[in-house]
């Protein structure tokens, strides 16, 4: 088994946080996703050394709608 370098972790992370919050299907009320992706963003903010980048419920809804009319063409 190879060790990843801290980096390559990082970098899996935030991938992870933008799978979060494209994946997020219905009307963009949903505030347990939401929750989970302000959290994702805390617990990389640690990482990171920088403040985090919480989303708001407007723009988690705005995304959320945007997803949803994509995935319906």
């Amino acid at each position: 088994m190879r060790y990843k370098k801290i980096e390559e972790r990082f970098e899996e992370a935030t991938e992870m946080l933008g799978v979060q919050l494209t994946s997020s299907q219905g009307s963009g009320s949903d505030d347990y996703m939401q929750g989970m992706y302000n959290g994702m963003a805390f617990m990389l903010s640690i990482f990171d050394q920088q403040e985090p980048n919480y989303i708001s419920s407007e723009e988690y809804k705005d995304i959320s709608d945007d997803n949803t009319s994509n995935n319906n063409t």
